[in-house]
């Protein structure tokens, strides 16, 4: 009996084995067919890399090496070149005296009051006098001779900016305001500049706006040219006060997006000067408009006091401003002109001059 048992374990126990050996011979088959594969492959790639090589030759030659060259040469010379080339004729060169800010200003400020065209009032749109933001030299006050060259700029940056003015056809210009850097930037040749009440003024005035004057001038050194930037870029900053008609103002936008300078719109701010819309009273008969004016009619008769007058465009319990469209049906001719305030920033490459190339011809250019 007990042998009979011990032969029953003894098969079961050879059947388990066999069933590990089979599962085992399986396994390392599918390993050993996985092993081809990988064999395959690498050997497919291996052959296709020599072809490659021994073929196509992806080394670069003796004409791709020149080419390169000529191409990073082409690049690292680009910046320069463009910098070069955007710089030409701003260089703030220096001068032999201050001298000559005092005749270019008289020249420039007395053709553009010459130039200013007549208004609808009859008069020119800007008054006689008017100095745009150079006011502090009326009474021949003489410029530092190391700022002249920065006060040159700025005046032909004025000019050019007030020429457009003219040309867009505004009604009148009340505020012509440059970036006033004389005060604290040293005075040269034993000149003091001293800050006048005007000046204090208005910079007050512009502190009240909620313009930061230290921050605004804190990156950028005496003649405007900003610090820490990558590219050599001058600032000159610009505020004026106008009025002109919606028409003119687009127009005036637009030519400012043309210039040839790169001029920066900062601030935009404007509010109509009056009502669009007339306030006149209804047609009606002449006791009806008598009747409203408290004056009897041309017929010597006063109007029944019952009659009630009619109500008029103006005569609404709605106080607020008409839409567009009312505007439009009232007429171009009563549109009221816009005051706006205009704050502009003008960018140009700055390339320093050299010492040697200080002529008076230079910064009149």
């Amino acid at each position: 009996m007990q042998l009979k048992q011990a032969n029953t374990l003894l098969v079961a126990a050879m059947v388990v084995v066999a069933l590990i050996v089979v599962a085992s011979g399986y396994v390392i088959f599918l390993g050993l067919g996985k092993s081809n594969d990988a064999l395959a492959n690498r050997d497919s790639g291996f052959n296709s890399l020599r072809n490659t090589y021994q073929n196509a030759d992806p080394f670069p030659n003796a004409d791709n090496i020149r080419q390169m060259r000529e191409n990073i040469g082409i690049v690292s010379n680009g910046f320069d070149t463009l910098l070069a080339d955007l710089g030409e004729g701003i260089a703030l060169a220096p001068v032999d005296n201050s001298a000559v800010f005092s005749s270019r200003r008289e020249e420039v400020l007395g053709k553009l009051t010459a130039d200013a065209p007549v208004g609808n009032s009859g008069a020119r749109i800007v008054p006689e006098g008017f100095m745009f933001g150079f006011e502090d030299y009326r009474d021949g006050h003489m410029a530092d001779r190391a700022l002249v060259p920065r006060l040159l700029l700025q005046l032909d940056m004025i000019d050019a900016l007030v020429r457009e003015m003219y040309a867009s056809h505004v009604l009148s210009i009340s505020t012509v305001d440059r970036e006033v850097f004389e005060t604290g930037a040293g005075a040269g040749e034993g000149e003091e500049v001293e800050e006048s009440p005007r000046k204090r003024g208005r910079r007050g005035g512009r502190r009240d706006r909620g313009d930061d004057s230290d921050s605004a001038t804190a990156d950028v050194d005496v003649q405007g040219d900003l610090r820490d930037f990558p590219v050599p870029l001058n600032r000159q900053k610009f505020h004026f006060v106008f009025d002109a008609k919606e028409e003119s103002l687009v127009e005036l936008l637009n030519r400012l997006a043309a210039m040839p300078m790169y001029v920066a719109v900062t601030r935009l701010e404007f509010e109509k000067t009056g009502a669009d819309i007339a306030d006149t009273p209804a047609a009606g008969s002449s006791s009806e408009r008598s009747e409203r004016s408290g004056r009897p009619s041309r017929l010597g008769r006063r109007p029944r006091a019952e009659a009630a007058p009619e109500p008029t465009l103006a005569d609404t319990s709605d106080s607020s401003p008409a839409g567009r469209l009312a505007r439009l049906f009232s007429g171009h001719n009563l549109e009221a002109p816009v005051r706006v305030q205009l704050d502009v920033e003008v960018y140009n490459i700055h390339r320093p001059a050299a010492s040697d190339e200080g002529t008076d011809e230079s910064t009149e250019d």
